[in-house]
């Protein structure tokens, strides 16, 4: 997955960003408010996370 500008917000009741594979972060605005459940994450992937510029910001709940 690759976010590259522009503006993302993410309301989530599960993983909040699901990648299965590398997830990419170049720049632009990032939002992710969730998830509520026990087992899911704000950030999910399955290889290796480069998050370079921009503004990134995560928050869920534990369970």
């Amino acid at each position: 997955m690759r976010i590259a500008g522009g503006t993302v917000y993410v309301d989530a009741m599960a993983d909040g960003i699901d990648s299965n594979g590398h997830l990419y972060v170049e720049g632009g605005y990032t939002y992710i408010s969730g998830p509520v459940s026990d087992g899911n994450g704000a950030l999910d992937y399955n290889g290796e996370a480069y998050i370079s510029g921009g503004v990134f910001a995560a928050a869920g709940s534990g369970g």
